[in-house]
């Protein structure tokens, strides 16, 4: 299966709509950032690294969820459905496994070094604005911290 990869502005529209379905159906919904940090010095696949990244982490997610890119170094990922608040960090952990191989290109390479920040309907906001803060937040604090932290 493979994510719906959208703009920025589709994600905010999607995100409204799920919030809905989230309310209707008492269902839980995860905004997932991920800051994406390199350790490499090949300018030219830096250069296609938010290409490469959605294409990468868009192959571990289910089809009814988004992923965009969200700045020249962050992603967000939206799911739905979410069953359980406990389901979120094996959630990212599944995310990060599909950062833990280089990207690569003939002989050169990079490594990536993602950091996470999370919030989860209702949990942690109930509305679009309170919950985009809240995992800009997180992933400001993760940020702080080593590398593939959340």
């Amino acid at each position: 299966m493979t994510a719906k990869v959208c703009t920025f502005s589709e994600l905010q529209d999607r995100f409204h709509l799920a919030l809905n379905r989230a309310r209707r159906n008492k269902k839980l919904v995860l905004l997932l950032l991920v800051r994406l940090r390199t350790a490499g010095n090949d300018e030219y696949l830096k250069s296609r690294l938010p290409t490469l990244a959605i294409r990468r982490v868009g192959t571990c997610l289910r089809s009814s969820d988004s992923v965009c890119l969200y700045s020249n170094c962050e992603l967000a990922v939206l799911m739905e459905d979410v069953r359980e608040h406990a389901q979120v960090p094996s959630v990212i952990e599944k995310l990060h496994s599909t950062f833990t191989h280089p990207i690569s290109s003939g002989s050169a390479q990079i490594s990536l070094l993602p950091s996470y920040g999370a919030s989860v309907y209702p949990v942690d906001g109930h509305e679009t604005g309170e919950l985009w803060q809240r995992a800009q937040e997180e992933l400001g604090s993760a940020c702080c911290s080593e590398p593939g932290s959340f």
